[in-house]
């Protein structure tokens, strides 16, 4: 009876273990087949990896291509400037040559050791072939800004001024010459607006069209329906119902656009037009005593006063509505 226990509790025990076994196979079986899947997807991506940086490396092999194509007279022409002032005779070099050839030396030295001892005794001696100034002075002359006027503040002497020109033409190739090259190649990104009046009212009726409605002036209320009206019918889209919101007593969008090219009238939307920006400038009056000047129209615009007499003793004081965006005056005093 007791092996038949014994022999029972070892059947159980070994069922219990072979099921246990057969568990952790199942999730081994698991973790094979997940870390399989695994090692797919990273070959596949090292597969697009591989191919990206193939194409990387060959864009940057054009990109190369191109730029050596697009700007040889930049980066290599100071290049075989500099080389050639270098292997240049040292009675062949010119007077500026020679004393860039003395800052070169400081910083190059190494491109001088196959000189004849000839030729090292003639720049030992010759005083454009020597310079006062250090091999660090040298190196943060080449760290100023590239124009003149730019890196002045930071120039010492006479001797760092004439370095700093040198080093820039024959170093690094954007000398004087160059910039005066950009200048000449210039153009202006958009069209200058050569009148100063027309940019003036230009700007103020960009200004007021972005006013808030509730912050406007009945004048300015007046000038941004005439601006409206006038921008529909410029798009084709000016109705019955633009018409009739013309204000300041307007029939027709054709009497607006005639007021807008008219040089003076009476009409009160032409003031406001012109007042707030239009079209054509406003009427200029001309004013030569400060009598004029009083009984002059408010509406009038201040040009040029040639003629004031005052008698002695005498003082006058007006006051004048002006942009504040634009002012030019000048002020003669002769003494009679």
């Amino acid at each position: 009876t007791l092996q038949r226990v014994e022999r029972h509790i070892l059947t159980s025990n070994l069922q219990a273990e072979r099921i246990k076994l057969q568990q952790q196979l199942e999730t081994l079986q698991a973790q094979a087949a997940t870390a399989k899947v695994h090692r797919t997807n990273l070959r596949a991506q090292g597969i697009e990896l591989t191919d990206a940086l193939v194409s990387l490396l060959q864009a940057d092999t054009m990109l190369a291509d191109v730029l050596a194509m697009d700007g040889p007279s930049t980066s290599s022409s100071f290049v075989d400037a500099s080389t050639t002032i270098r292997r240049k005779g040292v009675h062949e070099r010119s007077l500026d040559e020679k004393k860039w050839v003395a800052f070169d030396r400081l910083l190059s030295p190494a491109l001088y050791l196959t000189l004849s001892e000839p030729d090292i005794q003639e720049m030992r001696l010759n005083a454009h072939y020597n310079t006062s100034l250090t091999a660090a002075q040298i190196s943060r002359l080449l760290q100023l800004p590239e124009r003149a006027n730019l890196a002045l503040p930071f120039l010492k002497s006479t001797d760092e001024v004439q370095a700093h020109k040198l080093l820039r033409h024959y170093t690094k190739g954007d000398g004087e010459s160059f910039f005066n090259a950009l200048d000449v190649q210039f153009a202006p990104p958009r069209e200058l607006i050569q009148d100063l009046d027309t940019a003036i009212h230009k700007q103020m009726g960009a200004a007021l069209r972005l006013k808030p409605i509730e912050a406007c002036s009945p004048d300015e209320r007046a000038w941004r329906d005439c601006d409206r009206v006038l921008q529909e019918d410029k798009e084709g889209g000016a109705g019955d119902r633009v018409v009739a919101s013309l204000p300041l007593g307007l029939t027709s969008i054709r009497e607006l656009k005639q007021l807008t090219t008219l040089s003076q009238s009476d009409h009160p939307a032409w003031k406001v037009l012109h007042l707030y920006g239009s079209l054509m400038p406003p009427r200029v009056v001309v004013v030569h005593t400060l009598a004029d000047i009083v009984d002059s129209n408010q509406q009038s615009k201040l040009m040029e006063l040639t003629d004031c007499r005052l008698r002695a003793r005498q003082s006058a004081t007006h006051e004048f509505q002006l942009h504040t965006t634009a002012l030019h005056l000048t002020v003669s005093i002769v003494f009679e």
